[in-house]
This record gives C-alpha cells, sequence and structure tokens, in this order.
C-alpha cells in the first residue's frame, strides 16, 4: 500500500506521507462503521406499535367542559363557534357555503321586494326564535314603503302580521301612526283601544294613553272647525268614560255644552268638578258665566243666534214667509238693505232714494215687504232699502229700523242677538 501511496504521490515529503496515510485511514474507517450500522438495522424483525383501541386502558371520568363565555357584540351571520381543547374557535365556512339562517333571512327579503307577502308570512312563523328580530326589521322596513305606496295593502297586510304576532307592539305603533298621518282620528283611537285590551304594563298604558288623547283633542278639533255639533257632543261623551284623562273631557263637555247655550247640561256636569283640584278653578269660572248668562237670558225676551263673519256677525231673516237671505248686522245703517233681484215683486213706495253710505252715494228703492221674520220676531208691513249691494254670502244689511223697536245687546261671546220689545 506504501508503494502505491508513494506512486499516487510522489514529491510529498515523508512527514506528510505520513498524515496523508492517517487521515486515508480515518476515512475509510468511517465508512466501513456507517455501512454496517445500516445493515444491521434492515435485518432486525420488526416489532408493530398498538393503536390506542389495542392498549387496554382505563378510560379515566371526565368533567363537562364550562360553557364558553360569548364576546361582546354579536356573532357574525354564518359564523359557527366550536370548542378544541377547551378553548373557543371560530371557524369560517367555505366562501361558496352560505349558513341556513342566513339564506332563510335572505329568501324572507327576497319575497317582501316581490310583494309575497302571504309567502313571507309562511318564512316568518317559521323563523328561529333567535333570528326573528331580524325579521321583524325587515318588516317594518317594508311596511313603511307600503304605507306611502298603497295605503290600503299595506292595511291589509299589516293587520294579517298583527294576527300572526299580536305581541310585537312596534307593529301597532306603526299602525296608529298612519292612520294619524292620514288624519284618520277615528280609526286610531279604535286601535289604541285595541292595543290596550291586548294587555300592557304601566308604561305601555301611559304610552297609548297620550297617543289615545293626542287623536282625541284632533279630532274634536275638526268637529270643531267643521261645526258638527251633534258629532262632537256625542264624542265628547264617549270620552268622559276614561277615567285616566281625570276631568279632562268632562270640563271640555262641560264648555261644549255652555256654549250651546245649553245651560242645564253644563251646570250637571260642572257641579261634579268643583272640588276637584285640576279642574276645580276652571268649573266655578265656567259656572259663574251660566249665572250672568240666565240672568241676562232674563233680561232680554229673544235670543237669536249669529254667524261669524271676521269681526262682524250675520242672522238669517225670511220675508213674506218665502225668501229665505243672509244679513250683516249693521247698526250704523239706517234703513235694512236688500241686495237687487233677492225679492220678487217687491212693492215700491218710492224710487231714486239717493243715500250716503261708507262707499259713497248710491241711489235705491225705498219697498214694503208683507212680513219681515228674524228668529221668533215677525214684523208686519217692514220697509227695506233695494239697492245694489255685492259681498259674498251676504245678502244685504239689518239696520237700525229693525233694531230701533227693540232693547238689543250682541252677545259677542256667545253670538247671540238679545233682544226685548220695548214698553
Amino acid at each position: 500500500m506504501d508503494k502505491k501511496y508513494d506512486k499516487l504521490f510522489p514529491n510529498l515529503t515523508l512527514k506528510g506521507k505520513q498524515i496523508g496515510k492517517l487521515l486515508l485511514t480515518l476515512l475509510v474507517g468511517i465508512i466501513l462503521g456507517w455501512f454496517l450500522r445500516h445493515y444491521s438495522s434492515e435485518s432486525r424483525p420488526s416489532v408493530s406499535t398498538p393503536t390506542i383501541s389495542e392498549v387496554p386502558t382505563e378510560k379515566p371520568e371526565t368533567k363537562p367542559e364550562p360553557p364558553l363565555q360569548k364576546e361582546a357584540g354579536r356573532t357574525p351571520s354564518g359564523v359557527k363557534n366550536h370548542i378544541i381543547q377547551g378553548k373557543a374557535v371560530t371557524a369560517q365556512p367555505p366562501v361558496s357555503e352560505v349558513p341556513p339562517a342566513d339564506q332563510a333571512l335572505s329568501d324572507f327579503g327576497e319575497l317582501l321586494k316581490k310583494r309575497l307577502f302571504d309567502d313571507a308570512m309562511e318564512r316568518y312563523m317559521d323563523a328561529d326564535e333567535e333570528d326573528i328580530g331580524l325579521y321583524r326589521k325587515l318588516l317594518m322596513q317594508y311596511f313603511d314603503s307600503r304605507a306611502k305606496a298603497s295605503p290600503e295593502q299595506y292595511l291589509k297586510e299589516i293587520e294579517q302580521f298583527m294576527e300572526i304576532d299580536p305581541e310585537y307592539r312596534e307593529a301597532n305603533d306603526h299602525l296608529i301612526s298612519f292612520y294619524l298621518r292620514q288624519k284618520r282620528f277615528l280609526d286610531a283611537i279604535a286601535q289604541i283601544e285595541r292595543a290596550k285590551e291586548w294587555g300592557a304594563d304601566e308604561s305601555e298604558t301611559q304610552k297609548l294613553d297620550a297617543l289615545l288623547k293626542t287623536s282625541a283633542d284632533a279630532y274634536v278639533d275638526r268637529l270643531k272647525k267643521e261645526k258638527d255639533d251633534g258629532r262632537l257632543l256625542s264624542f265628547l261623551e264617549r270620552m268622559t268614560e276614561y277615567d285616566r284623562f281625570g276631568g279632562y273631557y268632562t270640563m271640555a263637555l262641560a264648555q261644549q255644552y255652555f256654549d250651546l247655550q245649553q245651560y242645564d247640561k253644563s251646570r250637571t256636569l260642572l257641579e261634579t268638578l268643583q272640588n276637584d283640584t285640576v279642574y276645580g278653578s276652571q268649573a266655578g269660572k265656567l259656572l259663574d258665566k251660566i249665572i250672568q248668562s240666565e240672568a241676562r237670558a232674563r233680561e232680554y225676551e229673544y235670543a237669536i243666534p249669529l254667524h261669524r263673519r271676521g269681526d262682524h256677525f250675520s242672522v238669517e231673516v225670511v220675508i213674506d214667509s218665502a225668501t229665505t237671505l243672509t244679513l250683516l248686522i249693521d247698526t250704523g245703517a239706517t234703513y235694512t238693505h236688500i241686495a237687487e233681484g233677492k225679492l220678487f215683486s217687491p212693492f215700491v213706495i218710492r224710487g231714486g232714494v239717493r243715500l250716503h253710505t261708507a262707499g259713497g252715494e248710491i241711489t235705491a228703492d225705498l219697498c214694503r215687504v208683507g212680513s219681515f221674520t228674524v228668529g221668533e220676531i215677525e214684523l208686519q208691513n217692514f220697509d227695506v232699502m233695494v239697492s245694489p249691494f255685492e259681498q259674498k254670502g251676504i245678502d244685504g244689511l239689518l239696520g237700525m229700523n229693525f233694531f230701533k223697536r227693540f232693547k238689543f245687546f250682541v252677545d259677542q261671546k256667545e253670538a247671540v242677538l238679545r233682544l226685548s220689545r220695548k214698553k
């Protein structure tokens, strides 16, 4: 081997040759050792490792994991929570997978968009309890737009929904608000009464009472503007049955009777309020007015209702038991004036009479009518001036040639003309 080595490295010194031989011997030993180790491991018989099911073990007693505390805020739709080794892990579904609950809600919204309300209600009744709030939110948005676009269909659908879910108060409030916007006050009141019959706690009852009063007051104002005294009295009498309003509507009804000069009915109601801590003072003042009005009525023989026309009053008169005219009360006019063309074949006493009026000088005919009736008063052979007169809704003036026959008083607060014949 030395000779072969010398032939391979002829130029090395003796010491270099010795070091090279040592390194070569070490390398051969390493290779031989690796070969022997590898060969022995392959020839050793194999031993199989038993699985968990093959090893007989006693199953340790386990305790149930405590429930995880949910993080604040709502878990996004379509995310499921799992427990792995006692920890909460959030697993996202594949992008293509839509959770069943979300799909049902989406289908519900699509049915509403397509106006398939009956089908939507079937989905609503099948909704999971924890998702019902989302369904209701979609429904309220739908009802908002439906009430504007198709009011009659809205009424049909929201009433259908309230039969399915009568406990959802927001739907009832939505319907009441709709009635108020439409000025359907009686419908609003009826819906409020229905809601009270369903049962409500103290807070809900107070809210309904406030809505009831708002609706009732608006309806009363309308009837007053329309001068529909019959319906107004009937409605106020009905409203006095609500004990929660104390004497509010009793006082309103008493005032209405007073305005209509039905003093006995007004007095009866006011006497029930004299000791009321809220309305006692107001009732006492109105009772004093009744006493004054009755004293004035005894002083005057006749009380003729008047109609307000701005700052003036008008009264109806009947001429010759056939022609009904509306005359403006004018105590500054010497004669009673009738517009031309209002009388049938008037008897002219003197024609071409020149008169000075606030509008300037006019020419009129002095005529005589067979009978002139104002309220319960009838005058025979009454003289009137027939002249041009133009004022919308007015046929002339009731002047001093009528009033000088009476002791009279125009009660502006009560809109009544009070008269007594002069003795």
